[in-house]
């Protein structure tokens, strides 16, 4: 743009002396001491021109002479800024097609001469931790600690992830709760510690910290809610484990109603309930539950809690059937119901269907249970053994021979 204007003017110039010129074409004499020289103005015009021309030249070379070690050093540093970019780039190709050495390398060499060093190490850090290069990790991340104040939550953040991931879940949580002090409003902070609570059964902290999540909207919807569930749950048994019935209460009603209504927090907390007597509540709570959906963790602990009314109780679970008659865990639950009311052809012919459709161990020992009271010894202990053996793993055990046992391979 300067070339283009100084020509311009060069022009401009240039026309304006040909017209005076033109009009007054004169003569120009030049004395310097003795010595003396005469022309016409136009060729002294022309003269002047070149002069400055030349000197206008010369002192463009030799300006850029003197700047040629910073231009060489501006085109070097260009030059090496384009490679670190370049590396970073093949660095991310290889760690998506798994190449985590080359990725290793491609970032260590581009973090010398890049603007953004940190992102080279980080990732450096990360492929290394992926081949189970624990100090090659912990040097990359010292590196990109070195790159200034501002890399102290990345560097932070990484090295917790990286320590989760390896199940170093009371280091990483230290090292968060270090940083949460240092950054209060951190959003990835706060998610990564509420991974590490969650982990080590922290479920209090857990909530404490969903709460925090959830006006930012940190967490997907679905994992906020099973989330939240989950640490309920948790609560839960916690406190039914310390066998104290009024603090299990306690904790029960302290949850928002909303969530008491769900399966999982509704079933660990009947699950509790079951290590202490009376649990007519506990029946109302999963008929009210079960009339509406049928939940196969609730329909299993409605056969396990004893109701106010045992012949209702079974009547709900029958009335339930007509609507679902191959439904595995009901008919678990009516054999159950049946064999506490002595009704033991139906408590058995319940168990058998059941067994049919899905076997389980479950199934298996309340049906090696309601045998074995009524003396068929043999095919109990089939019974046993195959429950054993899917407990196990094993799949489904030989049998005992013999001709109640017979019954049993036929029927089961």
């Amino acid at each position: 743009m300067r070339v283009l204007l100084v020509a311009l003017l060069a022009f401009l110039a240039s026309i304006a002396l040909g017209i005076l010129i033109a009009k007054d074409a004169g003569r120009v004499v030049v004395m310097v001491g003795d010595w003396s020289m005469q022309t016409s103005t136009s060729v002294f015009a022309v003269a002047l021109v070149l002069a400055v021309a030349c000197a206008w030249l010369i002192a463009r070379i030799v300006a850029g002479i003197f700047r040629l070690p910073r231009s060489f050093r501006l085109w070097t540093s260009r030059r090496r800024l384009h490679q670190s970019e370049a590396l970073l780039a093949r660095g991310l190709q290889a760690m998506l097609e798994g190449e985590w050495r080359l990725a290793e390398r491609a970032f260590v060499k581009g973090a010398a001469h890049s603007r953004a060093p940190l992102i080279h190490y980080l990732y450096a850090a990360r492929a290394a931790h992926k081949q189970g290069a624990a100090e090659r990790r912990d040097r990359h991340l010292d590196r990109a600690g070195e790159t200034g104040q501002d890399s102290l939550l990345a560097v932070g953040l990484t090295r917790a992830e990286l320590e989760l991931g390896e199940g170093r879940v009371e280091q990483a949580g230290a090292s968060l709760r270090d940083l949460q002090a240092r950054y209060p409003e951190a959003r990835q902070v706060k998610r990564l510690l509420w991974e590490a609570s969650r982990r080590l059964h922290d479920w209090g902290g857990a909530l404490e910290l969903l709460k925090e999540l959830e006006p930012a909207r940190t967490l997907p919807a679905e994992q906020l809610s099973s989330g939240k569930v989950e640490a309920y749950a948790g609560l839960i048994r916690d406190a039914g484990r310390g066998a104290d019935r009024m603090r299990l209460d306690a904790v029960w009603h302290a949850i928002p109603r909303r969530m008491r209504r769900e399966p999982r927090v509704l079933e660990a907390y009947v699950t509790e309930r079951l290590r202490f007597p009376e649990t007519a509540d506990c029946e109302v709570l999963l008929r009210h539950h079960l009339d509406r959906s049928r939940d196969p963790g609730l329909m299993r602990l409605y056969g396990q809690v004893e109701g106010a009314d045992p012949n209702r109780q079974l009547k709900n679970a029958e009335h339930w059937l007509q609507e679902q008659p191959r439904d595995p865990e009901l008919l678990l639950t009516l054999g159950r119901l049946c064999r506490r009311g002595s009704l033991w052809g139906k408590a058995r012919s319940y168990l058998e269907e059941s067994i049919g459709l899905q076997p389980g161990p479950d199934a298996l020992q309340e049906l090696a249970a309601l045998l074995e009271y009524q003396g068929e010894h043999a095919a109990a202990a089939a019974c046993y053994q195959r429950g054993l053996a899917l407990m196990s793993g094993g799949g489904t055990a030989p049998q005992a021979q013999g001709g109640a046992t017979d019954r049993m391979r036929i029927r089961v």
